[in-house]
């Protein structure tokens, strides 16, 4: 479906039709649906300004699938000039998968003008609706009015901030706890074509009759991962990145300590009021929190942490006030925290006069809502951390990728190459290879289907699994869970959510759906390509030291088949469609990388064991099992492998998160840095156990 929309700001048009392109490349893309249908799209009108928004439904969403309820919404993101994209649950997607595949969004209305809602029926019609009344309105209550004045229906709606068009502007779906999607800018993108919101009307169709859905719903409830997350909400990372040293908590980039992650999971869980979570899940992940002041507030870790410790707020619920204060009006998160710790940094350094702000709610609060008027301190940090960061003079320490902020202090390899070479944004989940935290080179090795993949690979096959998860509208998280803890492997995934048409038809299931994955990456990066993206992209200056080291950058670029520019290589570009994209392009001769370094003591046999104590820390539904913080009794030194069989015997509870000792399932840290298997402890050590996805 397209919508065309006059420059008068009174016509409107729907053309509802089937796609294709003439290049067999874009059309082996766009025929993966959904974030696959949305880049071709996209790249198909690569030259209109402002460019067009597309909303798209993969095949499992249209089937009904469990969990797999994602809309993709894309355009060219105005923080960035570059692709952005993002995915967004609720009942968007399913709503639309009624009607079409895909709504495009292309011309221009008065952006000045009156606020306007695009209006989708059942049948597939449009309709332009004049919504003076929705000026200035916070995005829940765009909502509100939309449904009582619409009847039932699914509303994406920017907030002031993209009315105004602050580069970084979100965008809700949702009832009265949205969820915000638009890292690089979507809300801004919307409100350039001159609308407010896009009701979708269409009834949501019934589930298809599917075997496998059942076969999939039992597997998801066999994941320790996800019912580790449908158990903390995602704040159980609060826990797990503190106990690897990740999470920025104070001037000049003093850490977050374990003890304090786990403080703030236990507030999260006192505070936790209800969960929800995409259609047909048994493992929701998304919480609603009850705020002190009053009022509850949506989160998820990433967000809630933007505006957190790295603020000089030591408590969820402050956390919890500045979050709301952006979605009220609707800047994303993210951005918004990374630009309001350089402003601190600023102030600190004496880069800039007036307070600094850290720790001081009130102010930070004042400041957010400025941003979304482009007024007094906001007007500044209204640029985006990006170009707020060369102007202050701290780019080359402030951590940036492709145009906008990305995690500071993420430890390991593939972390940081994840975040520098992601396309559309650099969503957590898209661009954290989750089985980077795995220590058993076996299931790694079955996966990837290479022995001892270095970092790069890793990017390069994570990258390809998950484009091809979310064009077809299934969780990237159920996803990890899935693969991560062994309850299937790719094949299995794929012949549960494939839809029939799909490209690449040779191969078994799993090379099929990663091939797919590898053509929407590609893509997306002809279509940068395209708009500009400079040929170092790839290689911030604030990581390119780290980047260069054998494996990373050079072996991404080796397995994703791409050139020093970031463009694919033509006679990878010419293999889109088949299944050879699901294996690296060529083999690098590299120095071997040791995924899980040792964390310290190694003893020999010969060595005397004495028995002594070790202080275990959990979180989550793996601590209640455990009792919290447990001191355990074992003859030292141990490996890890004896302290969970220890650990199982001690609190059989725990045997459904533990997994087998020999599994590595749950991650053992000591000191900010995770322990190999053939690690030694010794008496007093304190170990943080940790089941997490990475993303969140």
């Amino acid at each position: 479906m397209e919508l065309v929309q006059g420059a008068a700001g009174a016509q409107v048009r729907s053309v509802l039709e089937p796609w294709s392109d003439p290049d067999p490349a874009w059309d082996a893309v766009g025929a993966c649906g959904g974030s696959g249908l949305a880049v071709a799209l996209l790249a198909q009108a690569a030259e209109r300004n402002p460019a067009p928004l597309v909303i798209a439904a993969g095949d499992a969403v249209s089937r009904g699938l469990p969990t797999a309820a994602r809309a993709t919404v894309a355009s060219r993101g105005p923080l960035t000039g570059r692709l952005a994209e993002g995915q967004v649950g609720g009942d968007l997607g399913p709503r639309l998968a009624a009607v079409a595949d895909a709504l495009v969004i292309s011309g221009q209305l008065d952006p000045s003008g009156e606020p306007l809602v695009l209006v989708i029926e059942s049948g597939g019609g449009v309709r332009l609706e004049l919504a003076e009344e929705l000026g200035g309105a916070r995005p829940a209550d765009v909502a509100a009015h939309l449904r009582a004045r619409l009847g039932p229906c699914a509303v994406l709606r920017l907030g002031p901030a993209g009315a105004a068009q602050v580069p970084f502007a979100s965008l809700a779906s949702g009832g009265d706890e949205p969820s915000f999607v638009g890292r690089g800018g979507l809300g801004a993108a919307l409100g350039a074509l001159g609308l407010a919101a896009v009701a979708v009307r269409a009834e949501p169709g019934a589930p298809a009759a599917d075997p496998r859905a059942l076969d999939l719903l039992r597997a998801l409830g066999r994941s320790p991962r996800l019912a580790m997350r449908a158990g903390a909400g995602t704040t159980e990372l609060w826990h797990a990145l503190a106990a690897r040293g990740e999470l920025i908590s104070g001037p000049e980039g003093a850490r977050l300590d374990p003890e304090a992650g786990a403080r703030l999971v236990s507030e999260a869980r006192a505070a936790g009021l209800g969960r929800h979570g995409c259609r047909g899940c048994p493992t929701p992940c998304g919480w609603t929190f009850e705020r002190s002041g009053g009022g509850t507030q949506r989160a998820h870790f990433g967000a809630a942490q933007a505006v957190g410790p790295a603020l000089g707020l030591e408590h969820l619920d402050d956390s919890l006030r500045l979050l709301g204060a952006c979605d009220a009006v609707g800047v994303d998160a993210k951005e918004m925290g990374a630009a309001l710790a350089l402003w601190i940094r600023a102030a600190e350094r004496g880069l800039r006069p007036g307070p600094s702000g850290r720790g001081d709610v009130a102010l930070l609060e004042a400041w957010i809502g400025e941003t979304a008027r482009c007024e007094g301190e906001g007007a500044r940090l209204a640029q985006g951390a990006a170009a707020l960061s060369r102007e202050l003079g701290l780019e080359p320490e402030s951590p940036m990728a492709g145009g906008q902020a990305v995690r500071a202090g993420v430890a390991g390899d593939a972390a940081l190459l994840g975040q520098c070479v992601s396309g559309g944004g650099s969503d957590p989940m898209r661009s954290f290879a989750f089985l980077a935290e795995e220590a058993d080179p076996e299931r790694i090795a079955s996966l990837v289907g290479r022995d001892d993949p270095t970092p790069g690979e890793l990017v390069a096959w994570h990258e390809a699994l998950v484009a091809a998860v979310d064009a077809v509208g299934f969780c990237a998280f159920s996803t990890a869970g899935l693969l991560a803890d062994g309850v299937c492997d790719t094949d299995a995934l794929a012949e549960w959510i494939l839809p029939l048409a799909w490209p690449a038809t040779e191969g078994t299931s799993g090379q099929r759906l990663l091939a797919g994955g590898a053509a929407i990456v590609l893509a997306r990066r002809q279509l940068d390509g395209r708009w500009g993206a400079p040929a170092d992209r790839d290689r911030p200056a604030a990581a390119a030291a780290s980047l260069d080291r054998p494996g990373l950058l050079d072996a991404y670029r080796a397995a994703r088949g791409i050139g020093a520019d970031g463009l694919p290589l033509d006679e990878v570009w010419s293999a889109v469609g088949t299944s050879r994209l699901a294996e690296p392009w060529r083999v690098l001769e590299r120095a071997a990388i040791d995924l899980a370094p040792s964390s310290g003591l190694r003893v020999d046999a010969e060595r005397p064991m004495a028995r002594g104590s070790l202080h275990l820390r959990a979180v989550g539904p793996l601590g209640d099992a455990i009792g919290g913080d447990l001191e355990l009794q074992l003859d030292l030194p141990a490996s890890p492998r004896e302290l969970l069989a220890a650990l199982v015997e001690a609190r059989p509870a725990a045997r459904s998160y533990l997994g087998d000792p020999g599994s590595a399932l749950v991650g053992l840290w000591r000191g900010g840095r995770r322990m190999g298997l053939n690690d030694r402890l010794a008496d007093g050590d304190q170990v943080d156990l940790v089941l997490v996805i990475a993303g969140g």
